[in-house]
């Protein structure tokens, strides 16, 4: 069951480099977008547009995907948050104390939204 944990935060550390990875991708369409928006190129803009977000939905799926595995492995042997006898202070920069469950393993990663940010792209595509 060890090797399973240590298994699964290896697994979990390649997704997330897999995420970081994604978003340098991005950045090489939305330089190739703002290239053709320049050249006067509507499709080549909505093209690589349209490869920003899939690239970002393709990228979010992986890395929920891990984690997914990752909390289903790992909540066999923890309890939950929460529970008595668990206070967290609220001076203190805990990033785990910031959630019941392990959720707080991609909260900062949450926070990005790359689904909502794709949709937009979508929508800015579609401009185009």
């Amino acid at each position: 069951y060890n090797l399973e944990i240590f298994a699964s935060m290896g697994h979990f550390m390649e997704s997330y480099c897999d995420l970081v990875l994604a978003i340098g991708e991005m950045a090489g369409y939305c330089d190739m977008a703002m290239a053709a928006k320049e050249a006067g190129n509507s499709q080549e803009v909505a093209e690589n547009l349209n490869k920003m977000a899939a690239t970002a939905e393709t990228a979010w799926e992986g890395y929920e995907s891990t984690y997914e595995e990752l909390k289903d492995l790992w909540e066999i042997s923890r309890y939950p948050k929460g529970e008595e006898g668990y206070m967290m202070n609220p001076q203190t920069i805990y990033l785990a104390g910031r959630t019941a469950d392990l959720s707080y393993l991609i909260l900062a990663e949450q926070e990005l939204g790359l689904t909502a940010y794709a949709e937009k792209l979508r929508s800015m595509a579609e401009n185009y």
